[in-house]
């Protein structure tokens, strides 16, 4: 990073990584720090934070901040959970995929997702922990 310009720098470095990680999803990519009122926004704010919103309507419907793993990781994992949507149809299969995917790009990405995965199931569906892949750790 350049002492002159250091968000722009990260600005980017998350670039260049989402367009990588997009090609390998074979998905288009976005542009980092276009800020729109309705869709994914990814950028870097001035604080030198990652950001990684959707609005609706304009109205803000989450957002997420972090370090540059955590905002690619929130990124690819959207893509592969909406990849898994539209072409598996059994939800355990639909894990599985994801899994698989993500852990193509990033082992740890994986775990994280099905770790995620369980602790929303273990509070609100419990039976669905059986259709979580296994990680090889106790969910």
């Amino acid at each position: 990073m350049t002492a002159d310009h250091p968000l722009d720098d990260k600005s980017e470095e998350l670039q260049l990584e989402i367009d990588r990680l997009s090609e390998r999803l074979g998905v288009s990519s976005i542009q980092v720090g276009l800020r729109t009122n309705d869709g994914l926004n990814v950028y870097v704010a001035d604080d030198g934070t990652y950001h990684h919103a959707f609005y609706e309507r304009g109205k803000l419907n989450f957002e997420q901040i972090g370090a540059l793993d955590d905002v690619l990781y929130w990124y690819c994992s959207d893509i592969v959970t909406d990849l898994a949507a539209r072409r598996v149809g059994d939800r355990a299969q639909r894990f599985l995929y994801q899994y698989q995917v993500l852990s193509s790009l990033n082992p740890e990405w994986a775990k994280r997702q099905v770790r995620e995965n369980a602790a929303k199931f273990r509070d609100h569906r419990p039976k669905d922990l059986a259709l979580l892949p296994d990680i090889g750790e106790t969910l």
